[in-house]
């Protein structure tokens, strides 16, 4: 007895392509060959680069600092020493001879009813004090407060209009009228302003 043939189906040709095609894609790499996933790949590999390139120079950035001991890690910085000047509690050290004028002057006026409050940061504040910001009347000012530091309460007096403390007339004119001619009237009590005869204006 012959064995019967097994009947074998046939596939259609289209399908049989789009199957070899199938195989062949995945069998070579999907990765290779799906443009999305190239594309994916290219993306990522130009964010990879980006970002360690940011972080370079970061690093880079950064070096200066951490050779100045800018970041905290020097011990003996000046940071590191608390001071008692000013509202800030720092005072730089050109500035000490006026920190210590303004000690003596906010002692003495203390006994003025007029006396600034606080009066010793608004003392270092006005050696900030200008007309215009391309004028400075700091050297002024300091050589102002040098000379009254070393007046006694009777010396001074509280402005007429304003009531805030200012030399009485004769003290210290020289170094008064330099300083009130440099702020100008805009912000020297109007009792200098006039004492100085306006500045010549």
């Amino acid at each position: 007895m012959h064995t019967p043939l097994r009947s074998r189906a046939r596939v259609p040709p289209t399908l049989r392509a789009n199957g070899e095609r199938d195989a062949r894609f995945f069998g070579q790499g999907m990765a290779r060959e799906h443009p999305s996933i190239v594309l994916m790949q290219r993306c990522d590999s130009i964010l990879v680069r980006a970002f360690r390139r940011q972080l370079v120079l970061a690093a880079v950035a950064l070096l200066p600092a951490l050779a100045a001991g800018a970041l905290g890690c020097s011990s003996n910085s000046a940071a590191d020493t608390p001071s008692d000047g000013g509202a800030s509690g720092a005072v730089a050290s050109g500035d000490s001879d006026l920190d210590q004028a303004c000690t003596a002057v906010c002692a003495t006026q203390s006994a003025l009813a007029c006396a600034a409050s606080p009066c010793h940061a608004t003392c270092l504040a006005n050696a900030s004090v200008t007309a215009s910001v391309t004028t400075s009347c700091k050297a002024e000012y300091e050589a102002m407060m040098q000379c009254a530091s070393s007046l006694a309460a009777a010396k001074w007096q509280c402005s007429s209009d304003e009531n805030v403390p200012e030399l009485s007339d004769g003290q210290c004119t020289a170094s008064v009228c330099a300083w009130t001619c440099c702020v100008t009237d805009l912000h020297a009590p109007s009792d200098l302003w006039a004492r100085c005869n306006d500045c010549g204006q």
